[in-house]
């Protein structure tokens, strides 16, 4: 019993096919870049929505200001801006990995069990965060995210 245990949580490499490992990872990078941008043009167009109804508030509180008998509250009731979340990427981690996978002369690459996640299952330890916080202005985030879990 202790021995299928120890077993179970030892790591394994394997030899794998550097272009296909680079096949596989420039798809995945592909992909993430895809999410990104439409993640980017969906909160831009929050963003033109937000500052919108900003502009509107201010406009009230503007007309609270012209008139002399009120005294204007000193806040804003509610900022459409603040819970805007700026979309975030990982496409620094690919194309680090893509560029040491470049340079070397190698034709197998050795990849262990949390490489391989990372690189041929698209699985990096950020994915959730990445499409979390894209999936609120990406519909394609929004998919990869119900289908992980």
């Amino acid at each position: 019993m202790a021995r299928r245990d120890m077993m179970a949580s030892s790591t394994i490499s394997m030899s794998f096919d550097k272009a296909q490992v680079v096949k596989i990872l420039t798809t995945n990078r592909e992909e993430h870049e895809e999410i990104y941008n439409e993640a980017v043009a969906g909160y831009r167009k929050k963003f033109k929505a937000a500052l919108k109804e900003y502009h509107s508030v201010v406009d009230a509180k503007q007309k609270e200001l012209k008139d002399d008998k009120k005294v204007p509250k000193p806040y804003l009731n509610g900022n459409p801006l603040i819970d805007l979340k700026r979309p975030n990427s990982s496409l620094k981690e690919y194309d680090t990995v893509l560029e040491m996978l470049s340079l070397t002369p190698d034709e197998t690459i050795v990849l262990d069990q949390d490489q391989y996640n990372c690189y041929m299952k698209d699985n990096w330890h950020w994915m959730d965060a990445f499409l979390i916080s894209n999936s609120a202005y990406s519909s394609k985030a929004s998919y990869k995210l119900s289908s992980r879990r």
